[in-house]
């Protein structure tokens, strides 16, 4: 088998990932890492300097998105969101512990209830 072309979709970028994780809603178009629902959080990592994109003359760079999923690991999706910069998802069950992978749970409260006397008296105010 003899490979034609190789296109690089980028390498792991940490002060890339870091501004991102700082900066969570400038490019999060999927998922919200911040969502109260737990099955919408992801955690990502920026990838930049991929091989020159013959349309826009720019490097390509891709955003790997890590999600809690169980029972294994797996890429899940691999998405072009605009001219030569992709979203690749990959499910793993290994976020799922983390506690910001954590559906919360409803609070319960206790509901008592009483049998009112015969004699009690309803009023009703209308104004």
């Amino acid at each position: 088998m003899q490979i034609v072309q190789e296109f690089v979709l980028g390498v792991y970028d940490a002060e890339a990932t870091a501004a991102f994780n700082q900066n969570l809603s400038d490019i999060s178009t999927l998922k919200d890492p911040r969502s109260k629902d737990a099955s919408q959080r992801y955690h990502a990592h920026q990838y930049t300097n991929g091989t020159i994109c013959d349309l826009t003359n720019q490097p390509r760079e891709t955003e790997v998105r890590f999600v809690c999923s169980e029972p294994r690991a797996m890429i899940s999706s691999f998405t072009e969101l605009s001219t030569c910069k992709y979203a690749l998802t990959v499910q793993t069950p290994m976020l799922c512990k983390h506690s910001l992978f954590q559906e919360e749970r409803p609070v319960w409260h206790t509901i008592d209830c009483n049998v009112l006397p015969k004699d009690y008296i309803f009023c009703s105010l209308y104004v």
